[in-house]
């Protein structure tokens, strides 16, 4: 039962909030839409986060910028062993 309990995206509020909060702080990043995180041990997670950017950037600038929040989240909790970050557009406001 334990298995399946650190396998199923079961990271506490804290943990979330906590990736979301170090995503935010890298330059270029608009926001955060989304971030999962899953136990694969009982100290090992894997994390999922989908950051908001410019609508203008270019596929390498998205890219850099993943990159980026990649390595800043992994940097901060030492429990984080690998991090998918998605891009996606952030939804223009009209003025």
């Amino acid at each position: 039962m334990e298995s399946l309990f650190q396998l199923s995206d079961t990271a506490g509020a804290a943990e979330l909030d906590e990736v979301r909060a170090v995503a935010e702080k890298v330059s270029g990043v608009l926001g955060v839409s989304g971030v999962r995180c899953r136990h694969m041990s009982s100290n090992v997670m894997m994390t999922d986060v989908v950051i908001l950017i410019e609508p203008s950037a270019t596929a390498t600038e998205a890219q850099q910028l993943a990159g980026r929040v990649r390595d800043a989240v992994m940097l901060s909790n030492a429990e984080i062993a690998e991090v998918l970050v998605r891009t996606s557009t952030c939804p223009l406001v009209n003025a």
